[in-house]
């Protein structure tokens, strides 16, 4: 995998096979073009390659500072479909 890490918080994740073009100004993901990420860039952005993820990855759940993962300890995870719903009543 590829991930994308912003001050040691890992944003994305990407198959090794996905195109990712760290720019001046944006983060080109994809050949054709999938996504565009304005607010990562090279002045504050590293992409690692061939990364193993940890077994619970979700995005922004987790640091990685080039070695070592470690969880996010401000990670909330997301409501899940059924508490959305409860949410509504």
């Amino acid at each position: 995998m590829k991930i994308l890490v912003r001050n040691n918080l890992c944003l994305y994740a990407f198959e090794n096979s996905v195109a990712v073009d760290i720019g001046s100004q944006s983060v080109a993901v994809g050949n054709p073009l999938t996504l565009t990420i304005s607010d990562c860039d090279s002045s504050n952005t590293t992409l690692y390659e061939n990364i193993t993820l940890p077994v619970d990855y979700a995005d922004s759940k987790h640091m990685f500072d080039g070695t070592t993962w470690s969880v996010n300890s401000n990670w909330v995870a997301p409501k899940t479909h059924e508490e959305e719903i409860a949410g509504l009543e």
